[in-house]
């Protein structure tokens, strides 16, 4: 089965070489290009939850995406979900490498440099100030929407 005939979804992933995974979802509200956003199954495939409204129990469990491109609302792109990313924005957070990156109170944020911990989706790859671009890795993993 198609991933995609360019506008319908499904819920398949994509592989890439580089070893990346995106998911193609209909970007409700908007997307902005590498920014974080919570991605999660509808009844027409997977679609986007904005964080500040994150507290819904629509969309329970969910990834976190960051999008290939720039997408106006009610756009359908390819959101990354796992893997390697260099210039991933989480400007609310100062990024120590090897410390978790969680979603908490309706946020992104680091998650310390223990255990994987509850809501923890990624790593971040190298230290940076907040308000920066991060290099991230990430698990390719769903977490609990309500936090």
């Amino acid at each position: 089965m198609a991933v995609s005939d360019g506008t319908n979804r499904t819920l398949e992933k994509r592989y890439d070489q580089d070893g990346t995974v995106y998911i193609k979802a209909n970007a409700v509200g908007g997307a902005t290009v590498n920014t974080g956003i919570l991605v999660g199954k509808s009844a027409t495939g997977w679609q986007t939850l904005a964080l500040f409204n994150a507290t819904t129990t629509a969309l329970p469990k969910v990834f976190v995406g960051f999008p290939e491109q720039t997408l106006a609302s009610g756009a359908v792109g390819w959101f990354q979900i796992g893997g390697a990313l260099a210039t991933a924005i989480i400007s609310t957070t100062t990024a120590t490498a090897g410390d978790m990156i969680k979603f908490s109170a309706a946020k992104l944020v680091s998650g310390g440099n223990t255990n994987q911990t509850a809501n923890c989706f990624g790593t971040f790859v190298a230290t940076a100030a907040s308000g920066l671009t991060h290099s991230v890795f990430l698990f390719d993993e769903m977490i609990t929407a309500a936090d």
